[in-house]
């Protein structure tokens, strides 16, 4: 019985002593090394990284920091670190590359000590300068698209954008990510404006990108207008040789361009109007009878004085009133007319009312040879001696626009009023 006692005391302590020493081993071997380190966050003047915690008893952990990958300039570092997976590094500067690694050792120290096991260095980044806004310049613009440039911000790589149409929310917002300080953003609607914000980032060869937190901003950014459609020529004065037409507003232009052309297609005037769709022309340019021409084109307008120009409208052929000039003799229940020629006109028709502003009723169409004409008769029934009428003619033109037949008439300024004999 004392024998078998005296065997379990000796396997105890015999197990106890395998304990002790083993436990001296893993005090005295050489720590590993972390891995998976990574940078998880960023700011202008500090770093955070994690890395998966070395499962080992009694050891430390530092980490070193430089600007040298090889860690051998003068501004190297180390420190202790009393977090088992994560790291916060400061004192560093705003958009610059750093080199940092996780050690661990046994030896306990306020900096890390030579027995340290490194992991493997990994570039780190700090956040750049932000964008300055009022650099945001529009350099270009297409139908779909807009170009953006602004002044490279110190420390930065990348750039990364924000960009939704004006009028909506920034939650509606695509990115874009630019390796330049330049962009064209493709993709927009058409006839629309946009804005948006620019923040300047800095990537590390991890792939990790530190972008400012602040933006440059930009608003107001158009593509270029679609073409104008709806030209008119609402009123033209010939006494005053003034014009004046209006068209459907683009809502991408900041102004337009227009030119004049006379009968020939001769470029006769030309100029140009800001945001109002609409236009006044007077000039002795236009004193002329004749068919005129003019087409409209938006335009956005960019840096350095320069525009991005939109398509050209159709073409729209206007015209005096011919009746402003009218010649209107009466006799016996007749008016007789004549005119002066207007040029380019494809043909005339007379028109004959007993109420100014209502009632009128076609006398007839005339080529363009004709210049006078004829009325016995309002509708079917003869004129009547003593009783008002009022008289017009309108010139038309017949033209081809974009292979589509169309006629176009001068734009009704005067009636005559003719009491017949």
């Amino acid at each position: 019985m004392l024998r078998k006692q005296t065997k379990k005391i000796l396997v105890v302590m015999l197990f106890a002593l395998t304990l002790v020493l083993a436990g001296r081993v893993d005090a005295n071997a050489q720590t590993a090394a972390p891995a998976g380190v990574k940078q998880v966050k960023a700011g202008s003047s500090s770093v955070t990284v994690q890395w998966n915690a070395v499962m080992q008893n009694d050891i430390c952990y530092y980490y070193r920091v430089s600007d040298d990958a090889g860690f051998k300039s003068n501004t190297t570092r180390s420190k202790r670190n009393y977090n088992a997976s994560e790291s916060y590094i400061s004192g560093l500067s705003a958009g610059k590359s750093y080199y940092v690694q996780i050690g661990t050792s046994t030896t306990k120290s306020s900096s890390a000590p030579d027995d340290t096991a490194w992991s493997k260095a990994i570039e780190v980044v700090t956040v750049p300068e932000q964008v300055v806004s009022n650099s945001v310049k529009q350099t270009g613009a297409g139908t779909t698209s807009i170009s953006l440039s602004w002044q490279a911000a110190s420390g930065a790589n990348c750039y990364k954008l924000t960009c939704y149409q004006s009028g909506t929310s920034e939650n509606n917002a695509s990115e874009i990510v630019s390796k330049k300080n330049s962009v064209k953003i493709t993709g927009l609607k058409k006839n629309s404006r946009y804005q948006g914000h620019i923040y300047a980032g800095r990537t590390s060869s991890t792939g990790y990108t530190a972008y400012a937190t602040s933006g440059g901003y930009y608003s107001n950014s158009a593509v270029t207008p679609t073409k104008i459609t709806g030209v008119e020529n609402t009123a033209f004065y010939p006494a005053s040789n003034a014009a004046y037409f209006e068209w459907k507003k683009a809502n991408a232009a900041n102004g337009y361009e227009y030119i004049i052309y006379d009968n020939s297609k001769k470029k006769i005037y030309s100029g140009s109007c800001t945001s109002s769709a609409s236009l006044r022309v007077s000039t002795n340019k236009l004193k002329k009878e004749q068919f005129y021409q003019i087409k409209v084109r938006g335009y956005v307008n960019l840096s350095n004085n320069k525009k991005a120009y939109g398509e050209w409208s159709d073409v729209l052929y206007f015209a005096k009133d011919p009746s402003y000039k009218l010649s209107v003799k009466t006799s016996k229940k007749k008016i007789q007319l004549n005119w002066k020629k207007v040029k380019g006109a494809s043909n005339y028709t007379v028109y004959i009312s007993d109420k100014q502003n209502s009632g009128y009723k076609k006398v007839g169409t005339y080529n363009s040879k004709k210049t006078s004409a004829t009325i016995r008769k309002f509708g079917k029934k003869a004129l009547k001696s003593g009783k008002t009428y009022y008289v017009r003619i309108d010139a038309s033109k017949n033209v081809k626009v974009n292979k589509k037949s169309k006629t176009f008439k001068n734009t009704q300024y005067y009636t005559w009023k003719v009491k017949v004999k």
